[in-house]
């Protein structure tokens, strides 16, 4: 196995007896919760600011994780960072090297030290992140959840973590960029080929071409189609973007035949919509992109949300879509299996999309309001809950608090994994405000640890927007949470 490049920012430390805080998650249905990191604390010399989401693993070698895990701050907010000589704020991508034998961390820091902009040159100014000049040291904004792949897989030629920008148009000048992680060199590019959103997620498909790459990308808006990337690969002594099929490509909308336009004409546990992914015309930014999608008869999700693949299906992938107000019929949020089918004609590509689980047909006494996701190589998906509306019907009736659930893709069956624990912090300001806190990023890393027999392992986040005082505000980190592990034997 090549080893990964084990770049400057990391900072090593040993183990030390520490400690430990009350754990952020309370495990439910024999799941066991224990915390790798509090917001706030120093861990192997590095201190992570909060806000933590999406989560990547990708084994170093024998003895090591690396695992990556994105902050979703905005472009002015959390303390400085720098990237080589340049100095920023904003979002980040962090890093642990962890044992793998006794999950500790032993290595910590930003994951990457060099940046190429939305044009392929190397950041050496804010500007070039924040595509903005009135706060000067203005970087990323918003980094949500991420996607790790490994090299040789899905057409790719390099290790890779995707981390996405959710921003909108108006708060940001186009909306907001896909960004890859060149593992190997801690070098960090935009992808725009991918075009503008509001990104949540990427997850890779298998085309069954050995020249193309794909991708869906869902774009966390209230009325937003569901978006597949193709890109071509070029061969040879290719730049990192080129031979993985990022640098050029072509993006299309996901359109039902039978002319179903939303949830309220696609809803139900069980219900099944064929369609085709049809090209759209070229957009710089995100808002006329929906337009055309909008216009070309696009089905439009209420707030597309994470999107992971199916490990024994390359083809298969599983998307959240959070729900709230904009439709009727997906108030508590969708859970959809979507099937592609590649062919040999690119200009209308096959594609089948499944209600695994329809939230409004339990409300608030089953899973609510999916939002970040992962499907683990046992074949069943975890699924996190965030609540759609601030003050609206989240936990009202149930009195539960947000949730991680999982989901047999088989069976149908569900089950509450690990519920907020809210009284790990009794200084809470907002403790009876439900919701409020959220576990934002979810990964099965079972395969790349020691475990025992049986035993299943989690990663997650937490985070926990209502604490802003001591450590927090001092180190100016923005807002509290936790990095856990979940563990069920």
């Amino acid at each position: 196995m090549r080893l990964f490049h084990v770049f400057a920012a990391l900072t090593v430390t040993a183990g030390m007896a520490r400690a430990e805080p009350d754990a952020m998650l309370q495990g439910l249905a024999g799941w066991t919760v224990l915390p790798l990191l509090t917001i706030g604390d120093e861990v192997a010399g590095y201190r992570p600011p909060g806000i933590p989401d999406g989560i990547g693993a990708l084994a170093v070698d024998a003895e090591t994780v690396r695992v990556f895990v994105n902050h979703e701050l905005w472009r002015d907010a959390g303390p400085t960072y720098a990237i080589g000589e340049l100095e920023v704020v904003g979002a980040r991508i962090s890093a642990f090297d962890i044992d793998r034998d006794t999950r500790e961390v032993r290595a910590a820091g930003v994951a990457y030290d060099r940046v190429y902009d939305r044009i392929s040159r190397i950041a050496r100014t804010a500007s070039q992140l924040s595509e903005q000049t009135e706060i000067p040291n203005a970087g990323f904004s918003r980094f949500c959840s991420g996607q790790g792949v490994r090299a040789g897989t899905f057409g790719l030629v390099d290790d890779i973590y995707f981390a996405t920008e959710e921003v909108k148009q108006g708060t940001h000048r186009f909306g907001g960029s896909v960004w890859a992680l060149d593992v190997a060199t801690s070098e960090l590019w935009a992808v725009p080929a991918m075009g503008r959103g509001v990104w949540e997620n990427v997850t890779p498909l298998e085309t069954g071409h050995p020249d193309t790459v794909a991708f869906l990308l869902a774009d966390d808006f209230v009325e937003a189609p569901l978006i597949l990337y193709v890109g071509e690969i070029s061969h040879g002594d290719a730049k990192f973007l080129d031979r993985n099929g990022l640098a050029n490509g072509r993006l299309y909308a996901w359109v039902a035949d039978d002319g179903s336009r939303t949830p309220d004409d696609f809803a139900g546990n069980g219900a099944v919509r064929a369609g085709r992914f049809m090209p759209l015309p070229p957009s710089r930014a995100s808002r006329p992109r929906r337009m055309r999608a909008k216009a070309s008869g696009a089905f439009l999700f209420s707030r597309p949300e994470d999107i992971a693949t199916d490990p024994a299906n390359g083809q298969r992938a599983v998307l959240a879509s959070t729900g709230g107000s904009a439709f009727a019929a997906d108030r508590w949020g969708t859970t959809y299996l979507v099937d592609v089918a590649f062919g040999e004609d690119w200009s209308a590509i096959p594609a089948t999309l499944t209600i695994l689980y329809d939230g409004d047909e339990t409300a608030d006494h089953g899973l609510r309001n999916p939002d970040n996701l992962d499907w683990g190589d046992d074949g069943i998906i975890t699924v996190q809950e965030d609540r759609a509306e601030k003050g609206g019907p989240f936990g009202r009736t149930s009195g539960r608090e947000a949730s991680i659930w999982r989901l047999d893709t088989e069976t149908g069956e569900t089950v509450r994994i690990a519920e907020m624990n809210r009284a790990a912090v009794p200084d809470d300001p907002k403790a009876d405000d439900i919701g409020n806190w959220e576990s934002s990023g979810v990964l099965d890393v079972t395969d790349l640890f020691e475990t025992a027999p049986g035993e299943t392992l989690l990663l997650a986040t937490v985070q926990a927007h209502s604490l802003r005082g001591g450590k927090i505000e001092e180190h100016d980190l923005v807002q509290g949470g936790q990095i856990v592990w979940l563990s069920r034997p």
